[in-house]
């Protein structure tokens, strides 16, 4: 057994305490942001410009997400070319998309006079380009080179910060916001490309692990097309009903949201490792530290319950207080999220991924029935299908590894 000096320097926990640190930062830039920007737009502008946030989102499907996936599995086994394939990939699915989104807002405007909706469109086309560049943030992790991934995702946080800020302040526009907010982007994708062209080999081409690589990239790209759609369906819901609603419900999920995708992030160290190891090694990885998993889930619940009701009306206002309940109720969620997340990375690293995708499947259609079901209920049964959703992952996912160690002892 490690003594307790010996374990912190452990090159793992070493890693993940930085990571930490900076995630922290990342989360707080994140949050200040929101206040800012919740302040100065009003509550109705903030939902349109969550609402044009939730379809920029979807659109992005059109650079090929679940490229990612493979594009970090590709890069564990030092096969680096394949991230110019996938590359190429994303930006030629990334123009089309463009195109057709662009085309029909012009339609829209000359031909039936709808320059709101025409705008809006174009708005969410401008930003499909640079969908096509997100995979250089997996490369990076796949290279281990865990500290640039994050120090460009703090800068990006910086900078998102400093523009979308200016913007609200300066003219209380949501156009220009946005549009402060694509800069930001655009400038942290291009410092994350030359980065990547850095860090990268050339090497051999092996044609039956790229055409692995490719299939398994189409089906996760299948995938996130369900996905982001329907992990954004709550949010075009909730704004098609009335922005209002959807400036509650942001705020509401905003700190837990934050915590359960930076802990993604952080985890990534602990998958890079284990997806170095066997398939054995790695699930006996997963029965061991399992526990611990699940207490970090606990321990991060308890924190919202005691830190949303007190953060929510200090920073946001008065005017946000009906966002305290969602957010208490949206944060149940996170106690298996952890945990559930490294089964996941466990079956996209070690295998073909068929489990992490179909649980991904089963996950985000309970939640679109549920959003379309008791989410119209009332703003709180919107949250209270996140959780749901989460159980039903969480069965899955424990069946899934029950069956797994039976075969593998």
């Amino acid at each position: 057994m490690l003594s307790p000096v010996r374990y912190l320097k452990h090159p793992v926990i070493k890693e993940t305490a930085w990571l930490g640190l900076v995630q922290g930062l990342v989360i707080v830039i994140g949050f200040a942001n929101s206040v800012v920007l919740a302040r100065f737009l009003g509550v109705q502008k903030l939902g349109d410009y969550q609402l044009l946030l939730a379809w920029l989102a979807v659109a992005s499907v059109c650079g090929l997400p679940g490229l990612n996936m493979v594009v970090l599995k590709s890069t564990l086994k030092d096969y680096d070319r394949f991230y110019w394939v996938a590359l190429r990939k994303s930006l030629i699915f990334s123009g089309i998309g463009t195109s057709i989104v662009s085309a029909l807002g012009a339609v829209l405007y000359l031909k039936q006079g709808q320059s709101e909706l025409a705008i809006f469109l174009l708005l969410v086309a401008a930003s499909i380009p640079l969908s096509g560049f997100q995979s250089y943030e997996s490369a990076l992790v796949g290279k281990r080179d865990f500290r640039s991934s994050r120090l460009l995702a703090l800068a990006g946080s910086l900078l998102s910060f400093v523009l979308t800020c200016i913007a609200a302040v300066a003219t209380q526009e949501v156009g220009l916001v946005y549009g402060a907010f694509l800069l930001s982007r655009l400038i942290v994708v291009v410092a994350g490309l030359l980065l990547v062209r850095k860090k990268l080999a050339d090497g051999e081409k092996n044609s039956q692990f790229e055409s692995e690589l490719i299939s398994q990239g189409w089906r996760q790209t299948a995938l996130a097309v369900f996905s982001l759609l329907a992990m954004r369906l709550d949010r075009i819901v909730l704004g098609g009903m009335d922005p209002v609603l959807l400036s509650y419900y942001h705020v509401g999920t905003l700190i837990p949201t934050q915590v359960k995708n930076n802990a993604k992030i952080v985890l990534g160290i602990l998958s890079s490792y284990w997806g170095r190891k066997n398939e054995n090694q790695n699930l006996r990885a997963l029965k061991t530290h399992g526990a611990k998993l699940w207490l970090i889930g606990l321990l991060s619940v308890f924190v919202m319950w005691v830190g949303l009701p007190i953060l929510i009306p200090l920073f946001f206002g008065a005017e946000y207080r009906e966002s305290v309940l969602i957010g208490v109720i949206y944060s149940v969620g996170l106690l298996s999220a952890f945990w559930t997340n490294m089964i996941g990375m466990e079956s996209q690293l070690q295998g073909d991924g068929v489990f992490n995708q179909r649980s991904q499947i089963i996950k985000y259609a309970v939640f679109a029935f549920c959003v379309l079901t008791v989410g119209r209920l009332g703003i709180c049964w919107m949250a209270v299908s996140n959780v749901i959703a989460e159980i039903f992952l969480t069965l899955w996912s424990y069946l899934y590894l029950k069956r797994k160690l039976h075969m593998n002892k």
